[in-house]
């Protein structure tokens, strides 16, 4: 246990003293001290930086139920800095309203903190999985950020997919992040099927023009 609050535990480690490094090749469980519970198959920690790095099978266990998986993984403890490669994440199924859907992302890479989080070609639907196949819609960008004190996510050149084909594209676009009840943005996309228009996807955008009044552009 460290002083920042981090417990590791693990079967075998070994301490050199002259590097200050913990080691170990045994699956590790973790607790970063910020409410993240973290399972890896090796680590390296320095206890002079307050750092860890790992490659294998990473899992990651937000306070709010959320699952990360990585391939590797750099945590810097006293700064609250989470960096990993070829990403997965799977959303608390309660995050986006509709317990029904599997809301999911993959990406490149991705730098998270308390206040930030930045993803590097990622692609996210809340689709329900369905075995191998592509799921109804989702949405790629090349950049995506999650500002969490402005309770805001953005996206640059994004572009909408509808079964694996491109429909709608946007350099940059944002919209109101799941902890946020009011707020004008872009709202979930969804599939529709008109008697006057056929199938389709749905991108309507939410206005919040008062305390009580709203409207919806679909």
């Amino acid at each position: 246990k460290g002083s920042n609050g981090v417990i590791i535990k693990t079967e075998i480690a070994s301490y050199d003293i002259r590097k200050q490094v913990v080691k170990s090749d045994q699956l590790t469980k973790m607790n970063d001290g910020s409410g993240n519970s973290i399972v890896l198959d090796m680590f390296n920690y320095s206890t002079k930086n307050k750092s860890l790095r790992s490659k294998g099978n990473i899992k990651v266990i937000d306070k709010l139920g959320n699952k990360y998986f990585f391939d590797e993984i750099f945590i810097d403890v006293e700064k609250k800095r989470m960096a990993g490669s070829n990403v997965k994440i799977k959303f608390n199924k309660n995050t986006f309203g509709n317990v029904e859907n599997d809301p999911r992302l993959v990406a490149n890479s991705a730098v998270i903190t308390e206040n930030k989080s930045l993803i590097e070609g990622g692609v996210f639907t809340t689709c329900k999985k369905r075995g191998d196949k592509c799921p109804p819609w989702k949405l790629t960008a090349k950049k995506i950020t999650h500002d969490k004190e402005k309770q805001q996510i953005s996206y640059e050149d994004a572009k909408l997919y509808l079964y694996d084909f491109p429909i709608f594209y946007t350099p940059r676009f944002f919209h109101p992040d799941p902890t946020v009840k009011r707020q004008s943005g872009f709202l979930a996309p969804s599939l529709l099927n008109s008697t006057v228009l056929g199938s389709g996807v749905n991108l309507p955008y939410y206005f919040a023009l008062a305390e009580h009044k709203d409207a919806t552009l679909s």
